[in-house]
């Protein structure tokens, strides 16, 4: 997913905990696995042009992840929405906005998560009528962002 986020401009990539993620690493496997989405997101970044690679962060709290969204252009996927992210995305007053893509746990997000993320100003939205893995949901989302032109 970090490879695949990085081709598509990505410009930062939070790992973050939540109520229904199954693991959650100790800090110094995250640190080892960080340093190695580090080199992956390098050499992608350097293979599709970018020069810069994304930021990797993490582990957050998910409390971390509400409070640092871009303002107004935050959007917390969820199967059980009722828009659908490229609506939502063709609402934004500014088509080159950065955006932040919010991605849950394989087991979804908690109602409260979810509660949470819309009081805090995130739009919660769907990709389509399925449930999609993680990983293709984080590409799928970021794919749709920059084909409506939101910016990297």
């Amino acid at each position: 997913m970090v490879e695949k986020a990085t081709e598509l401009g990505a410009r930062e990539i939070a790992v973050f905990s939540s109520e229904r993620a199954d693991r959650v690493p100790r800090a110094r496997a995250w640190e080892k696995r960080r340093d190695r989405l580090e080199r992956v997101a390098a050499a992608a970044a350097l293979q599709a042009g970018w020069g810069v690679p994304p930021r990797v962060s993490g582990v957050l709290a998910f409390e971390d992840v509400l409070s640092t969204p871009v303002p107004g252009h935050g959007y917390l996927l969820d199967p059980e929405a009722t828009t659908a992210l490229d609506a939502a995305l063709d609402r934004s007053p500014d088509g080159d906005a950065e955006v932040c893509l919010v991605i849950g746990p394989p087991a979804g997000f908690s109602r409260g998560e979810v509660a949470a993320a819309a009081e805090a100003g995130l739009s919660v939205v769907r990709l389509g009528d399925g449930v999609l893995r993680t990983e293709t949901a984080a590409i799928s989302a970021l794919a749709v962002a920059v084909a409506i032109g939101a910016g990297r």
